[in-house]
């Protein structure tokens, strides 16, 4: 069994005009610039097409999750708030107690401090 070639396009393939001159064969070049538009046009075409077939939330739906999402980031900032004050208040408690520390006084002025602070009814 033998396998066709095609015939490509050699010197002796190309005819010749009457002034005996090659005849180039028509191919145009693609230009950069149309390929780029081109290209530019389908993506937004594509795009288009493609917003078409998202499922957009409605009203209700947005605003029942944006009011979950703030209610969870207030709840969070308490949360963090509330354990930042505890160990702040805990590490001036520890340098009240230190020897090195301000050793204003003794465990009970140390602890009412840490109490005002825990509290937040310090100055």
């Amino acid at each position: 069994m033998a396998i066709a070639r095609k015939q490509t396009t050699s010197l002796t393939d190309i005819k010749l005009n009457d002034n005996t001159q090659p005849v180039k064969p028509k191919v145009k070049a693609p230009k950069k610039i149309e390929k780029k538009r081109n290209f530019l046009v389908r993506f937004f075409i594509g795009v288009i097409g493609e917003l078409k077939l998202v499922q957009w939330p409605t009203l209700g739906y947005t605003i029942k999750w944006s009011l979950v999402i703030i209610i969870f980031t207030i709840f969070i900032s308490l949360f963090l708030a509330f354990f930042d004050n505890v160990f702040a208040s805990s590490v001036e408690f520890a340098t009240c107690m230190s020897p090195q520390g301000d050793n204003t006084g003794t465990l009970s002025s140390c602890g009412k401090t840490l109490g005002e602070n825990i509290t937040l009814r310090g100055e």
